[in-house]
């Protein structure tokens, strides 16, 4: 899986893409394949060093919509949006954990597939 990272803190340059190993999931938690991921204040922050809770090597981002690849069965295929963060796992890479990805089902005029 690929997912945009920083090693150390910095202007946007010190980001880069690098491949990370695939996320499976695990009870309560679903594995959601990105459609789309916002850049948030606090990432920028992030990434500058300015949150002294940040460890290091990290992929930033929180916000997600996308799809449900894995976790429970009634979960595959639904499209979802939430805000990551809680699992460990970041929005800014091709799929992220989420506890809470059911709670937040997308309205149905929006679309996420292609």
């Amino acid at each position: 899986m690929k997912a945009l990272r920083f090693d150390r803190h910095g202007k946007p340059d010190v980001l880069f893409v690098a491949n990370q190993p695939a996320l499976g999931a695990t009870p309560g938690i679903a594995i959601v394949e990105m459609r789309a991921a916002s850049i948030n204040p606090s990432d920028v922050k992030n990434v500058a060093g300015r949150m002294s809770q940040t460890t290091l090597p990290r992929t930033p981002g929180r916000d997600y919509s996308g799809v449900v690849i894995d976790g429970p069965e009634q979960w595959i295929g639904r499209e979802v949006w939430g805000s990551g963060g809680d699992t460990g796992s970041f929005s800014l890479a091709e799929a992220v954990a989420a506890y809470r990805a059911v709670e937040a089902g997308t309205p149905g005029r929006v679309v996420l597939t292609p």
